[in-house]
C-alpha cells in the first residue's frame, strides 16, 4: 500500500470588520502562502508575500479552479474573507467544491453590531 500524502488544506482567515488585528495564525500561513484570495480591500491590509500569486475575488469560479490547482500542487493558499466566513460566507461555497478547508474566523459584522 502506498503511503498516503497529506492534502494542504487551504486555509480562510476572517478579518475584522472593525479594524481589529488579524489572528496570531495569520502570519504563518500568509508567510508561507504560494496563493493569496480575497477582495481587494482585503489583500490591502495583509502583508502578502512578495513571491506569492493573488487573486482580486470577483466571480469565484476562477478563484476556486486556481485553488483546486493549488491544492493539488500542494502550494499553501490562503483565503481572506470578512469577518466569520462560515455559514453565509465563503466557506460553504468553497466546502461545496470540495475543497480541504481550514478556517479561522473573526468576529463577525452581525455579532459586533449586537456587542
Amino acid at each position: 500500500m502506498a503511503p498516503v500524502t497529506p492534502v494542504t488544506p487551504v486555509t480562510v482567515v476572517g478579518l475584522d470588520a472593525a479594524g481589529a488585528p488579524p489572528h496570531p495564525a495569520l502570519a504563518p500561513v500568509l508567510a508561507t502562502a504560494g496563493l493569496v484570495v480575497g477582495a481587494a480591500r482585503h489583500l490591502a491590509a495583509v502583508p502578502v508575500p512578495p513571491g506569492a500569486a493573488t487573486i482580486t475575488l470577483g466571480p469565484l469560479a476562477p478563484a476556486v479552479h486556481r485553488l483546486a490547482a493549488a491544492v493539488a500542487d500542494g502550494v499553501p493558499a490562503v483565503v481572506l474573507a470578512s469577518g466569520d466566513p462560515g455559514l453565509f460566507g465563503i466557506v460553504r461555497r468553497l466546502r461545496a467544491t470540495g475543497l480541504p478547508l481550514r478556517v479561522v474566523p473573526a468576529v463577525s459584522s452581525v455579532a459586533a453590531a449586537f456587542a
